[in-house]
């Protein structure tokens, strides 16, 4: 199936969840059910809870020829209790469940699978609304695959590893690092699972899961397009029967990972093109931060340590001692449970790993113990700057709706981003860097070609 990613994340992040871009405009989340913050005229209208969905989101969008409907459960990889992957596999003999002569892509496309979220998605004419949406709800209907076709869709699975990660030479390194921040939590599994977890994926563990994840009570639709409530409310109340929950879901609150002390290694590894210092540390939700907070923090702490900026690590690590040949960093969320900052930096010719690595750890815990206020103000203003900048607000904020949905991360409009960003006082962001002197966990990989 496709799957999806966003700038700013490292291989790793692109093998284990989907990231919300680092740009302050690109990036966004939201929540299942209604935990957003507010929506306004140029945010997709939340129309509450309609017909079996927990929550109904429109976009209207009078430009368009088609409505683009997507159906979002909030269960994905992290939630499955089986084999490594099996939450992937079933998205994929579900969409039999869905899917019709006038399927998007024919027989695999138009849905993913992240840590947090399934979706399923179409688009269609207008005139094909209601009949849309009770196709997509046909997706929390029994399986109808037989065991022949399961197993051809786990042939396919397998040939879907093959071509995403085996060629893949940092493979290895991002499964070895999971396991290490993560230890045995859910944290730690792969939305592909592994060769040997796929081999042994059966149609009744499917179903199992189905039935524990695939429930219409708990799901979001989002619809964009050039259609009004009235007409989503007219194609969703005119539908007489929805399928039925056959067993109880799943909670959809997670414990937190293990606390496991900082772990340092070097790995080698066939056809690296270039060595390279990864760091991974976990952390809780700082307190006292909600979540445009957050992100506002995040937006401008990650813009100034990629900045030439004092404070900033471009000049003492690549200007200055010419230690760093190129790096890059960000912040990612894990679900709702906490966040995870991640490093990938090369070493400037003659540059040995341990000596970079010990520069990025000065350089980090000044930043994060003592950031300049002076350099806080100066790219403060220029994330104003850029939120005041975005043109079209609906369509912005309706991407940031899109990408929520599959990071399972809770709604924050660019109105409430550009709020939180504005009142974002020294004093704060400083209690924000400085929560990151303190990780849950975390590991660092000095890597090197073999």
């Amino acid at each position: 199936m496709i799957e999806m990613t966003a700038k700013g994340a490292n291989l790793f992040f692109q093998r284990r969840t989907v990231l919300i871009g680092l740009s302050c405009v690109a990036q966004g989340a939201v929540g299942f059910g209604t935990r957003s913050v507010r929506t306004a005229n140029d945010a997709p209208k939340s129309l509450g809870r309609l017909g079996p969905f927990r929550e109904v989101f429109l976009t209207e969008r009078v430009e368009q020829s088609n409505v683009d409907i997507a159906l979002a459960y909030p269960y994905g990889e992290r939630d499955n209790p089986y084999d490594e992957g099996l939450a992937h596999y079933l998205e994929h003999i579900v969409w039999q469940n869905v899917r019709d002569a006038g399927t998007d892509g024919g027989q695999h496309s138009n849905a993913v699978t992240s840590p947090e979220a399934t979706v399923y998605w179409f688009s269609r004419a207008p005139d094909d609304l209601a009949s849309t949406i009770q196709r997509l709800a046909a997706s929390a209907a029994p399986l109808t695959v037989d065991e022949d076709f399961a197993k051809k869709e786990r042939d396919i699975v397998e040939r879907e590893f093959d071509l995403r990660r085996s060629e893949d030479p940092m493979d290895s390194a991002h499964v070895e690092m999971a396991s290490r921040l993560f230890l045995d939590s859910p944290y730690a599994r792969m939305t592909m699972g592994s060769k040997a977890s796929i081999r042994r994926f059966t149609l009744q563990s499917a179903r199992q899961l189905h039935e524990r994840t695939h429930h219409l009570d708990k799901a979001t639709l989002h619809i964009r397009g050039p259609v009004s409530d009235t007409d989503v409310r007219r194609a969703i109340q005119g539908i007489a029967q929805w399928p039925i929950p056959r067993a109880e879901a799943f909670p959809e609150t997670r414990p937190l990972w293990p606390t496991a002390p900082e772990h340092q290694g070097s790995l080698f590894i066939d056809n690296l093109s270039q060595s390279r210092v990864v760091q991974q540390k976990s952390y809780v939700l700082p307190t006292d931060f909600d979540w445009a907070e957050i992100y506002a923090a995040r937006n401008i702490l990650v813009s100034l340590a990629l900045s030439t900026k004092a404070g900033g690590l471009a000049r003492p690590l690549r200007y200055d001692a010419f230690l760093a040949a190129s790096f890059d960093l960000g912040i990612a969320t894990l679900g709702t449970e906490g966040l995870l900052f991640w490093l990938e930096a090369m070493p400037d010719q003659g540059v040995p790993l341990s000596d970079l690595n010990a520069a990025f750890d000065q350089e980090l815990r000044r930043l994060f113990e003592s950031p300049s206020e002076p350099s806080f103000q100066e790219v403060h203003e220029r994330e104003l700057s850029r939120l005041d900048g975005v043109l079209d607000r609906l369509k912005v904020n309706d991407q940031r709706l899109s990408e929520a949905l599959i990071s399972g991360t809770p709604y924050v409009t660019l109105d409430d981003l550009h709020r939180a960003t504005r009142k974002m006082s020294f004093k704060k962001f400083q209690s924000f860097t400085r929560h990151f002197l303190h990780p849950r966990s975390a590991v660092t990989r000095l890597i090197s070609s073999t």
